[in-house]
């Protein structure tokens, strides 16, 4: 199985320099291999080139969007392109939405493009992904809704106000900052919370977010639960979306 992000293929498993090569075509131009899974705060993987031209650097389009991208230097999944779709058909007119772990702007971008959204703000802490998400901005025309800020999700989303939709991307990490969502979630906002899940697990863990929701002092309920990708035998990537109902 690989990914096609541009004109690069990403193979997730080992294949030889012949096989590679016969991957290419006109529209793949570099045939490359995943070391390992994503790691470190910026969610990278090392990558082995195996077949034609030497580049890490595209150009990527989904659903009418131009992405530029680096796949060694920020984290993209094309993967996650019918999710983007999915989010963006819920946003009601005038919404303000935040997209934590935004790296080079694939959401906002997507919610710009086919929302109602008011204003949208994408926080990346990675300074590559933030520099291509600026680009990728200007790119699609799109900088009158959005807003990039480059930094933490603690301390930037607190400069922002609150909104109506919030987005936590980095399953590994989107757990921990649940608080800091609430903390600038309006009465009724939908979060959107990415995790990894084991299949046993799903319905515990849903129960697990509402709880620790509500420890802050929120009410809440569970909208959906809904698995985007599976990432290992019996693992899923997860996006749970969550309605809180009282401030």
């Amino acid at each position: 199985m690989y990914d096609v992000i541009g004109n690069i293929a990403l193979l997730d498993k080992k294949i030889g320099k012949k096989s590679a090569e016969k991957l290419l075509n006109s529209h793949i131009l570099t045939v490359m291999q995943r070391q390992n899974k994503h790691f470190g705060r910026y969610r990278l993987q090392k990558l082995v080139h195996l077949a034609g031209k030497k580049q890490t650097c595209t150009t990527h389009k989904e659903s009418g969007v131009v992405l530029k991208v680096d796949v060694k230097k920020a984290y993209f999944s094309p993967r996650l392109a019918s999710e983007r779709l999915r989010i963006a058909q819920q946003i009601h007119k005038k919404e303000k939405v935040a997209v934590f772990f935004s790296g080079i702007s694939p959401y906002p971008l997507i919610l710009a493009k086919h929302s109602p959204a008011t204003k949208i703000v994408g926080i990346e802490w990675n300074p590559v992904a933030h520099k291509l998400a600026q680009e990728n901005i200007v790119l699609n025309k799109l900088h009158d809704k959005i807003v990039l800020v480059k930094g933490n999700v603690r301390t930037c989303s607190m400069q922002h106000g609150t909104f109506d939709r919030i987005i936590l991307m980095h399953p590994s990490k989107a757990v921990n900052y649940i608080d800091t969502a609430v903390g600038v979630a309006k009465k009724k906002c939908v979060i959107h919370l990415y995790t990894f899940a084991k299949e046993k697990a799903i319905v515990l863990k849903g129960k697990k977010l509402l709880e620790k929701i509500r420890a802050l002092g929120r009410t809440c309920k569970m909208l959906n639960q809904r698995k985007t990708a599976q990432v290992a035998p019996g693992k899923y990537r997860m996006c749970y979306d969550i309605l809180l109902k009282s401030r």
